[in-house]
Order: C-alpha cells, then sequence, then structure tokens
C-alpha cells in the first residue's frame, strides 16, 4: 500500500527574498543638524515654499524645529514650536500650513508658514482628539487623514478650511498609518496585521474595497503606493519581518512580488518617489531602493546615521524624499537632522527559472544563496527567482531545492542590464522505508496507523507522511527521498496504536540508496489506559508525561474522534497489564459522563478497577442527572461551587499526603477549572477528602 502524504509545507513565497546591499551608496552628507542633543527626536517631513526655498521639518521630543535648506552653506533651524512633551509626533504640509500631531496628548497644532523664512507661528490647535501616533494629508483632495490612537478608527478631516478642519466621517478597525492616492485610501492595521483598502472617492461615506492579509505578520506598520497606483509596499516595525512589494493592479487578486530587509533587520517607514524606495531603516539607516523593475527591488544607495549601532532600533527614524532641489533629509533618534544627496545610478537585474532536469517542471521553494555577498533568494511557485545587484561585479550562485541535488553557477553582473538564466537541478535518489508490525504472540496487526516525519533545513516546515499496515501486518514508506544530513532527515516513525496497545516510537532512521531500510515493531499492551474525553481533544500531555515518568505505558482513547457508536473499551480492560483508568473530561461542563459511559463505570467498578476521574463540573452534571453513579459508586455529594483555585492535600490520606499546594489556575497547568465542585464525601462508602479548598474544609477531591 502507497503512504499517503499529509501536506504540512505550504510555500508562501510569491516572489524572491532581496537581501543585496548596495557596495557604492550613491549617498553624498551635505550636513547634520544637532541643535536638540540633550531632548533628542523622532520624524521629519519637508516643506518646499512658494518662493522656491526648501525647509525641513524636524520632530523634537518637546516641539517642532523648522530648518532653512536652501542654502547648502547656510543651513540653520529658523523657528521652534514648542509642543507637549513626547516621544512621538508626526507633521505633514498642506497649502502654507503645516499640521503637528503627538501621540501623548494636546491635540493637532496647525502652523502658519507663510512668514518664512523669518518666522512660523502658531495659528490654531485642533482639539477633535488628543492624540495620534500618524497624520497624513491628501493634497489633491484636501482631506487631512487622522491614525485612530492604535485600535480607534481612522478620522477623516476635512481641510476646506485649512484653520479650522472638520471631521466628516471615520472608518476600519484598525490603523497606525495611512497612504491616500487617487480616491482610495491604504490603512496599515497594526496587530490586524492587515492592509484595508477603502474607497473614498466621497470622503464623507468611506466604503470598504478589500482587505489584504499580510503572511506571519508583524506589527503592520506603514504603507505606500507607487505613482501610476499599480504597485504597494509595505513595513512591519518588527524584527526579522520584511519590507513587502505587493502588485496590486488587480484589486481582486493582489500579490506579494519581492521582499527586502537591511542588515539589523528592522524596517521603519517606506516612501516612494519615482523609481526609488527611501526606507528609514533604524541602526542601518537610510535604505533607497531602485524599482525601475518593483519586482526585482535593489538596494541603490545608504546612508547610516548610527554608524556604531549595527542591531535593531535607534539610528534613522524618519526619511523625507520629496523635495523639489532633490535632496533627501534624514531623522535620527539621537543626532538630529542630515541632509543628504542622492546620486542615481543603474542597477544589474537577474530573472532565474529553477526546473526539475528530468522532467522540466518548476521547482518552488528553491534557495538560492549569492556566495560572495550571502543574498538568499527563493524560487515562487513558478520556480523564478529574481537577483538585483548595485555594482559590476561576478557572482556565484549554489541552488538547492528539498529532494534535489545542489548545484552552482556564475554570472557576470553588468549594471545596466537585465539577464535571465535556467537552472536545472537532478533530483535525489529514492528508496523506501518497510516495516512489519506484530502483536506479542508474533501475530501481524493490520490497521495501524505508521507516521513518518522528515525534516529538512530546506522547508519552512516539517513532513508527515502517513500509511496504514495491512493484513500481513506490512507498512511501505515508498519514493521518498535519500538520507541527506540536514537537508533530509528522517527524525522519528510513530505507530498510532489501536486498543490494548500501547504507541511505539522509533527515531533516527537512514534511508539510503541501493536497499529499502526495514524497521520492524511488536506491539505491547498498554499498562494503562487514558481516556481523553476532552471535547476539544487538549490537555492529553499533561497525564501521558506524567505516566511516562513512572516509566508506565499508556493506551490513549480521545472519545472524540472514535464517535459516541464506538464505546470506550472498560469492559476490554483485561487485555490491559493493569485494571487502571485514567479520564479526564477537561473543558465539558454539562452532560459531562453520558449514561453509557456511567454504566460501564459502573461494571468496571464493580470488578475492582481503579479509576482516576478528574474534571470541572462533573458533580455538578452528575447531581443535575439524578445520576446514582455519582453517590453510589463515586461515594460523594454535590456540594455547590467553589472560587478558589488552590487545594491543599489532605495530611493523612494514604494517596495524597505529602503533595504539595495545588493551582487550578497559573503556573504550567492547564489552566482550564472555571467551576471547581465541592464534593461531600460519604464516609458510610469510605470516601475521603483527599484535597481540599485552600484555607477551608471543602473538599476538591476525594479517595476511594
Amino acid at each position: 500500500m502507497r503512504h499517503s502524504l499529509i501536506i504540512r509545507v505550504l510555500f508562501l513565497v510569491l516572489g524572491t527574498f532581496s537581501m543585496v546591499y548596495a557596495q557604492n551608496n550613491n549617498v553624498t552628507l551635505i550636513a547634520n543638524v544637532n541643535d536638540y542633543p540633550s531632548v533628542a527626536y523622532n520624524d521629519c517631513w519637508g516643506y518646499s515654499a512658494p518662493d522656491s526655498r526648501e525647509y525641513a521639518i524636524l520632530g523634537v521630543r518637546n516641539g517642532t524645529s523648522i530648518i532653512d535648506v536652501t542654502d547648502s552653506g547656510n543651513i540653520a533651524e529658523v523657528a521652534f514650536i514648542p509642543g507637549s512633551a513626547c516621544l512621538w509626533y508626526d507633521m505633514k504640509t498642506y497649502q502654507n500650513y503645516l499640521y503637528v500631531v503627538n501621540q501623548c496628548f494636546g491635540g493637532m497644532q496647525i502652523i502658519d508658514l507663510s512668514a518664512l523664512p523669518k518666522s512660523a507661528s502658531l495659528v490654531a490647535t485642533y482639539t477633535g482628539f488628543q492624540a495620534s501616533h500618524n497624520i497624513y494629508i491628501d493634497e489633491v483632495a484636501g482631506i487631512l487623514y487622522v491614525e485612530g490612537n492604535s485600535s480607534e478608527p481612522v478620522r477623516v478631516l476635512s481641510l476646506n478650511d485649512p484653520i479650522n478642519p472638520v471631521q466628516i466621517a471615520t472608518l476600519g478597525i484598525e490603523c497606525h498609518d495611512v497612504f491616500a492616492q487617487n480616491s482610495l485610501l491604504y490603512v496599515a492595521e497594526g496587530n490586524q496585521g492587515s492592509i484595508g483598502i477603502y474607497d473614498v472617492s466621497v470622503p464623507t461615506n468611506p466604503t470598504f474595497v478589500t482587505r489584504v492579509p499580510i503572511p506571519s505578520p508583524g506589527y503592520v506598520h506603514n504603507v505606500w503606493v507607487t505613482e501610476d497606483d499599480r504597485y504597494m509596499i509595505t513595513t512591519e516595525e518588527t524584527i526579522g519581518k520584511t519590507v513587502k512589494m505587493w502588485d496590486i493592479q488587480d484589486l481582486d487578486n493582489i500579490t506579494l512580488v519581492d521582499e527586502y530587509l537591511g542588515e539589523n533587520q528592522f524596517a521603519h517607514n517606506a516612501f516612494i518617489k519615482g523609481n526609488f524606495v527611501y526606507l528609514s531603516h533604524y541602526a542601518s539607516g537610510l535604505k533607497i531602493l531602485d524599482i525601475a523593475n518593483p519586482t526585482i527591488m535593489v538596494e541603490i544607495g545608504n546612508y547610516d546615521t548610527a554608524p556604531g549601532n549595527n542591531f535593531g532600533g535607534g539610528g534613522a527614524w524618519g526619511a523625507y524624499p520629496f523635495t523639489q532641489n532633490g535632496t533627501i533629509f534624514i531623522s535620527d533618534f539621537d543626532t538630529g537632522l542630515y541632509v543628504v544627496e542622492f546620486n542615481e545610478a543603474p542597477v544589474y537585474r537577474l530573472f532565474g527559472n529553477l526546473k526539475d532536469a528530468d522532467t522540466g517542471e518548476p521547482i518552488p521553494g528553491g534557495r538560492i544563496e549569492v556566495l560572495e555577498t550571502g543574498a538568499q533568494l527563493r524560487s515562487n511557485a513558478n520556480g523564478v527567482f529574481q537577483f538585483g545587484q548595485a555594482d559590476n561585479g561576478n557572482f556565484t550562485f549554489r541552488a538547492q531545492a528539498f529532494a534535489y541535488e545542489s548545484g552552482e553557477f556564475g554570472i557576470s553582473a553588468v549594471v545596466g542590464n537585465t539577464d535571465s538564466i535556467e537552472i536545472n537541478l537532478q533530483p535525489t535518489a529514492r528508496s523506501s522505508i518497510v516495516g512489519t508490525v506484530t502483536d506479542a504472540s508474533n501475530a501481524p496487526v493490520e490497521n495501524i496507523v505508521a507516521h513518518l516525519l522528515l525534516n529538512s533545513t530546506l522547508l519552512d516546515q516539517p513532513v508527515e507522511f502517513s500509511t496504514v499496515t495491512d493484513a500481513q501486518g506490512q507498512f511501505v514508506f515508498d519514493d521518498l527521498p535519500v538520507s541527506q544530513g540536514d537537508a533530509v532527515s528522517y527524525d522519528s516513525l510513530y505507530l498510532e496504536p489501536i486498543f490494548p496497545f500501547a504507541p511505539i516510537f522509533s527515531g533516527g532512521l537512514t534511508v539510503t540508496q541501493d536497499n529499502p531500510t526495514f524497521v520492524d515493531f511488536q506491539m505491547q499492551p498498554a499498562d494503562v489506559l487514558i481516556v481523553n474525553d476532552d471535547p476539544n481533544e487538549n490537555y492529553s500531555e499533561f497525564y501521558k508525561n506524567e505516566v511516562l515518568a513512572l516509566n508506565t505505558t499508556y493506551h490513549e482513547w480521545i472519545t472524540t474522534k472514535k464517535g459516541q457508536e464506538v464505546p470506550v473499551p472498560v469492559n476490554e480492560i483485561d487485555q490491559l497489564n493493569n485494571d487502571i483508568i485514567i479520564w479526564f473530561t477537561g473543558d465539558a461542563d454539562f452532560d459531562v459522563l453520558t449514561t453509557v459511559e456511567q454504566e460501564d463505570l459502573t461494571q468496571f467498578l464493580e470488578g475492582g478497577g481503579k479509576l482516576f476521574l478528574t474534571g470541572q463540573n462533573i458533580a455538578e452534571s452528575l447531581n443535575a442527572q439524578n445520576s446514582s453513579f455519582l453517590t453510589d459508586h463515586l461515594q460523594v455529594a454535590y456540594g455547590g461551587n467553589s472560587d478558589v483555585f488552590i487545594m491543599n492535600a489532605v495530611a493523612g490520606n494514604p494517596i495524597t499526603s505529602g503533595l504539595g499546594i495545588i493551582s487550578t489556575l497559573a503556573g504550567n497547568g492547564a489552566n482550564n477549572q472555571t467551576s471547581r465542585d465541592i464534593l461531600v464525601p460519604l464516609q458510610d462508602g469510605g470516601a475521603e477528602p483527599a484535597f481540599t479548598y485552600f484555607q477551608s474544609s471543602d473538599a476538591a477531591g476525594v479517595t476511594l
């Protein structure tokens, strides 16, 4: 019988993951302004005045600094507008006004810039909200969008009267930042892990269009869109989470086409101007990505504002590229404003196809390493991978894919050129694992489910194969890739037992090319029966681990998997090594034990069986049924509920005496006890308190 494959691997990589760092940074420092080193800084923006003068706007933690940067030889602050003491500031311009918010308090400041360079003045404060982390202004529509301070919706404000904004609508589920263009609003939805897109052609009545879920998201932080509305870039402000480029030409079929991440693995905000992304990347500084082809983002420039800090946060908070004279502003947490100039240059791009050498079929999820730079690329679902480079050079690629022989190839990169290449990988040899399963008398055991777990450094998750033994007790896993160290390793073979057998594990199997690997198992009856009667099939690990710690074997019976038509084999307990049942009901809180289960357990106990029964609402449920099993066989009555979650072992009890305090909440337990019964032992039947609720004589458990 051929095995069936349970797929646990999903190739989510739709584009390449670009980690190509610029060797020629193409960025020149013009000036650094650090007027408030003892206060420190946050975001930045810019203002191009009607007289062609250029101003940088720098967020300081107690206000806003306006800096004239028109003359590179005479850069200086020309105005400072005090504000709330706050770590987070954000600012945007509209006409001759500057709008400033912070995430602490004080509302939104409206600053008149028309008198620059002589002065700037605070002309109004909007108090329709007290705090906001980010704002965005659609200058064409005259609409200001306000991030709703995390969990609050986006506010939509009209700027028909620029110094008297009017809220005209709200929208969304959560927001950290927004971008608007051509009647569409894009919302970075923070902890929701998504981008929401809204039609705002009628600003008073925004309508939801679609939502883009981010795969394995961090904190979805910001979003921007190319000027032609064809591509969208997103950041997540979470260490290790990539900057992602999306094709949004079809809003019903938005696809991820490329990813990038700088050296410190911690990207902040991305803005798009023309064919370039300007990215504040915290400790890695400013990153400039060439997106002339948005499916292959290539780092073409960088400027590190904190060269002594190479990890995580700090460094570049904001980047502003929208000046008329082509300069770029960078704000650094500690060292203020940097004015830099970017010298555009061509890049090299490579399109590759990874294919099966025998069939010509594409190989998804392949990994391609650029040996000279350490860049890591991935082939997508169509076997396509992409590479970009900012400088000329010779590069060696090592291509690897699960169940294929690795291969190497070289290219000669010439900036300005675009090449294509096809890589064919040879499948690795295949073999099989064959085995038989017998019982203690060497008779074959049919219908035993066998699970084989394969791990590989070339896969994102393990792969699990499964098969079933035939009438001769044989199982076969065929067409398996041969073992290749960490690239293909068979970590465990697990036999899922039928009653009364205990499970069997075998680890560290090696599959060789020439001959099948033979593995035979002899199943033994288990020592005890564990009945998992939890409706969600949870909590069994607590009991199984304790049983194994006692060098005892178990057979687990999961009632939800078997169904009501298959009774728990209580009446066949003599097939085990001991007549012991551990029965837990988990989260069940009504009709905890069926009538049939009560009858079977009655017969089991009357036959001398030993039962450990635990759960919540057991006594309350049986009492509601007027069950004789509660009083005649468990020898307790229901005494109400306790709001105490700590239990003490009763001194002198032959089973529990000497145990420590037990908590039904916190710690490393299941933490699922929400209704704790008080048990009233019926001493005529021999029931004795085993546990009492803390600082009480109320029984939480009894022994018989």
